[in-house]
């Protein structure tokens, strides 16, 4: 059977991690959206250019698909067979991006080709630290709903506790 998991949350959260983890539990390939989605030194595409490259990457049979951009999670969501919002504090998301800042950036396999290191700037300090994980949790279970696809909210828990989690509800689906 096709699977097909979006994982989402804030900056920090744990994200490609959890992709990452998962890809090597469940055989799937894990896709990270900064790196399929930007280029160069975290340029943005254009939007028909983002939605095209998007198209490609959702058209696949087995996916796992981490980031979040928005504008591009209702057509996500509609080949989804299983959604998971990672619903951690700024409290934690916050100190883990200042860490991560401070050991050179996103891991290399999770950044567009060649990006150098990625300063924190003060647009993204406030996209972390303004991250309002209440409505979004409220939002993406509505919509999970409204495209009929699982949703599944997992706390800050490790990560094997995560891929547990995920392949009991997988099971369960």
């Amino acid at each position: 059977m096709a699977q097909r998991i979006c994982i989402l949350g804030n900056s920090g959260s744990g994200k490609s991690t959890l992709g990452k983890a998962l890809s090597k539990e469940l055989n799937i390939p894990v896709l990270h959206l900064d790196r399929e989605l930007l280029y160069e030194n975290f340029q943005k595409r254009s939007l028909e250019e983002s939605l095209l490259l998007h198209e490609m990457l959702i058209s696949q049979e087995n996916w796992i698909i981490e980031g979040n951009y928005q504008n591009l999670v209702p057509r996500r969501f509609e080949r989804a067979t299983l959604v998971i919002f990672l619903n951690t504090s700024r409290l934690v998301t916050f100190p883990r991006v200042i860490l991560r800042a401070g050991r050179g950036g996103q891991p290399k396999d999770t950044v567009p080709t060649g990006a150098k290191h990625n300063d924190l700037s003060w647009e993204f300090i406030k996209w972390v630290t303004g991250y309002k994980r209440k409505q979004r949790l409220q939002l993406l279970r509505a919509l999970c709903e409204e495209h009929g696809v699982p949703f599944l909210a997992l706390p800050n828990i490790s990560t094997e506790k995560q891929v547990e989690a995920i392949k009991q509800a997988i099971k369960n689906a």
